[in-house]
């Protein structure tokens, strides 16, 4: 998708307050199959949300979109549309809804991601510092006798750093699940990061949509959070920039948490088929919940404080 009809499609208003208040909004992303499907709670990435707290909330279809929005005593679940296209129109569609207010809400992401062997192993959690997308560039244009950076593509987001601290703090006792099969397909990488048991870790999550990977791919990304000073490269999706750039058009994006597991490496092991898989979905879709979880119940515990904006720690 272009830059230009990226920013087009961005460019939606959130609804204004009056709705049904939100306090926490959960956004996983998925295939429009799975969107679609009424009651959710068949698709594996967000069983755990569902069975714990949706299992009996009210849903409705939101306006435009074959997404729905499940809704109970605040806490409300969507599963949006899959790359930056899709992310872009349902979260437009979402915050100019005007049944819901979302003028205090949190939206924190969940979702599977690939991950740097060099960086965690899979399984692991990576809590977003930075969005970056992967295209992002810096073009020399003139000014007088000297060329100066001054027109940039794709986007660069740093995210809340207060929130983030307390993500983290929050799970230092968070054990995290594994499984053999993940852990047997780690030893194939001689790096010691990716043959570790699943951890939580900060890092930044690197955006190509479509979604692609490869040794390049990852060195690319390194490359980019090296040149723009943007932490270290911890996790390669689909849709992160495309969720914080809606969010900051719509003034919410100091109120974005980002928490992605690393359900696949984003390069084979040396040496093995282009189609050998060791992806770790199942363990990856348990350990967003039980990463996010800690936050979602802080907040919702705390409402006064938490509504007022991000307490210090």
């Amino acid at each position: 998708m272009s830059l230009l009809l990226f920013l087009i499609l961005s460019l939606a208003p959130a609804a204004e307050a009056g709705g049904i208040p939100l306090k926490v909004v959960i956004l996983t992303t998925y295939t429009v199959e799975d969107i679609a499907r009424v009651p959710l709670k068949y698709s594996l990435e967000i069983k755990h949300w569902y069975d714990k707290n949706f299992s009996d909330a009210e849903y409705y279809r939101v306006k435009g979109t074959s997404s729905y929005i499940y809704i109970k005593d605040g806490l409300a679940f969507i599963t949006i549309a899959r790359g930056k296209k899709g992310a872009v129109s349902s979260l437009s569609a979402l915050l100019k809804d005007q049944r819901f207010d979302f003028s205090k809400a949190y939206f924190v992401v969940t979702g599977e991601a690939s991950v740097p062997p060099q960086t965690a192993s899979t399984g692991s959690v990576c809590i977003a510092e930075w969005v970056l997308d992967h295209e992002y560039r810096t073009f020399a244009v003139k000014k007088g006798k000297k060329k100066v950076p001054a027109v940039k593509s794709g986007s660069l987001f740093r995210l809340n750093e207060n929130l983030i601290k307390w993500s983290l703090l929050l799970n230092r006792d968070t054990k995290l699940a594994d499984n053999a099969k993940a852990a047997k397909y780690r030893k194939l990488y001689p790096l010691k990061t990716a043959r570790e048991e699943p951890f939580i870790y900060q890092a930044t999550s690197v955006t190509v949509s479509p979604k692609r990977s490869g040794s390049d791919i990852s060195k690319h990304a390194e490359r980019l959070c090296r040149e723009h000073r943007a932490g270290r490269y911890g996790i390669l999706q689909e849709e992160d920039n495309a969720i914080a750039y809606v969010l900051k058009q719509s003034r919410y994006l100091e109120r974005l948490l980002i928490i992605r597991s690393g359900t696949d490496f984003d390069q084979k092991p040396h040496g093995r088929a282009a189609n050998e898989s060791g992806r770790a979905f199942a363990i990856g879709v348990v350990n967003n919940y039980r990463a996010a979880a800690p936050l979602v119940k802080e907040i919702l515990g705390n409402w006064d404080e938490w509504r007022r904006g991000v307490p210090k720690i």
